[in-house]
């Protein structure tokens, strides 16, 4: 397979200074990287900074949505891939923005990376049981397995002291998330927009490699045919 690394990623406190921006274009681009990792950003001036060097150097950008940015403009700005399926949600209440963000995507051949598997745990989507009982456990060492039991039960006792209401709330909240999360990734799908599969494995109960397959069965779970889940998890 090909490997592809970014240079260090972009974040919102770390970050090269927006009068260098492109030195760091040009110099990533001779150094032979084709991607530009966002998990956050500064601003919106920064990025239309960035998203000016980068075109013009062909540097793509990939990674996260920034709330000062926006998805329409992320598309419009270069985005080769969208991580966490992150500005799609927000406008499910607004039918005909929510298409033509999706007829964006397709024509912009931007992909989408949508990371099921990270959320499914992050947000209990799965039972205890199920999350314990992993098989590919046993790769993990038995010392991690120990701290991330102890942080998961600290985050459920956490979550006891909220009242009946409020943890029923949360825990409806949290389910109506994950399938707004998977109706946006069917209709990105219907619509023949372009998908790449990874469970984000750098989480508690996550081994990279085995958590692709829990990723894939949730692909399959909303409906996508197991010879288009493979081409996205190889070709694409």
């Amino acid at each position: 397979p090909n490997i592809y690394f970014t240079p260090p990623p972009i974040t919102k406190n770390n970050h090269p200074s927006i009068d260098s921006i492109q030195f760091y274009t040009k110099k990533y681009t001779s150094e032979g990287f084709k991607h530009w990792k966002i998990l956050g950003l500064p601003n919106k001036d920064y990025f239309d900074t960035l998203a000016k060097y980068t075109k013009e150097h062909q540097l793509k950008l990939v990674g996260h949505i920034s709330k000062s940015v926006g998805i329409k403009e992320s598309i419009m700005g270069g985005y080769s891939c969208i991580e966490h399926l992150q500005g799609y949600n927000k406008l499910l209440s607004d039918t005909l923005m929510f298409e033509e963000i999706i007829q964006l995507t397709k024509q912009k051949n931007t992909f989408n990376c949508a990371t099921l598997d990270w959320y499914h745990i992050s947000y209990l989507q799965y039972s205890l049981n199920e999350i314990y009982s992993r098989e590919y456990l046993k790769y993990i060492p038995k010392k991690t397995i120990v701290e991330w039991k102890k942080n998961m039960s600290s985050y459920l006792e956490e979550l006891k002291t909220l009242s009946k209401d409020s943890l029923k709330s949360l825990n409806n909240s949290d389910s109506i998330y994950i399938a707004n999360k998977k109706l946006v990734l069917r209709k990105l799908f219907n619509s023949d927009c372009k998908l790449i599969i990874s469970p984000d494995a750098n989480g508690m109960f996550q081994v990279p490699g085995f958590s692709m397959l829990n990723e894939m069965k949730l692909y399959e779970e909303i409906g996508i045919p197991k010879y288009n889940i493979l081409k996205m998890a190889t070709l694409n």
